[in-house]
Parts: C-alpha cells; sequence; structure tokens
C-alpha cells in the first residue's frame, strides 16, 4: 500500500491526541458497516499489507490489539489517509 503524504497536524484534526479503541477507528473508516465487521475489515487491510503491518508493530502493535495510541494512529493514517478520504 501507498504511504500517504499527509502530516500529523491533519491527523490530530481527525482524531484527537489519545488512545483510541480499534472497534471506535474501524467506525470512522467503514461507516457502512456495523462496529463488529468494521473491525474485521479494518484489521484484514492491517493483516493483508505487510508494510504497514511492520510499521504498525514497530510503534507495538500486536496480535489482538484493542486499542491504537497516537503514534500508531499517525501510521495509519499515513498509509490510509483520513476516514474521509479513504476508499474500501
Amino acid at each position: 500500500m501507498k504511504l500517504n503524504s499527509r502530516n500529523t497536524s491533519s491527523r490530530e484534526e481527525v482524531f484527537p491526541f489519545r488512545v483510541h479503541r480499534v472497534k471506535e477507528i474501524a467506525v470512522r473508516y467503514f461507516p457502512h458497516l456495523t462496529p463488529n465487521s468494521g473491525t474485521r475489515a479494518l484489521r484484514r487491510i492491517i493483516y493483508g499489507d505487510q508494510e504497514l503491518l511492520c510499521t504498525l508493530r514497530e510503534h507495538g502493535y500486536a496480535s489482538g490489539q484493542r486499542s491504537f495510541t497516537p503514534a500508531m494512529l499517525n501510521v495509519l493514517t499515513a498509509y490510509l489517509g483520513t476516514p474521509e478520504e479513504f476508499c474500501p
């Protein structure tokens, strides 16, 4: 997946600087799905892109992770763009 060249200030406008639950982020990226389905879809994207997964792991991501730190959200938005820009 191609790295999006957005800076962290745009991430902070979308996601306030705090820890976010994975389900909370999934609902933003997949508003047309139920929270559980959105979470599965987001995890499918993460595990389907080895570069994204490796970068997230460098920032502390682990299998079964239930929340994203601000650093992980920076990585996620760098790869996927903001939820408004994301097109699954």
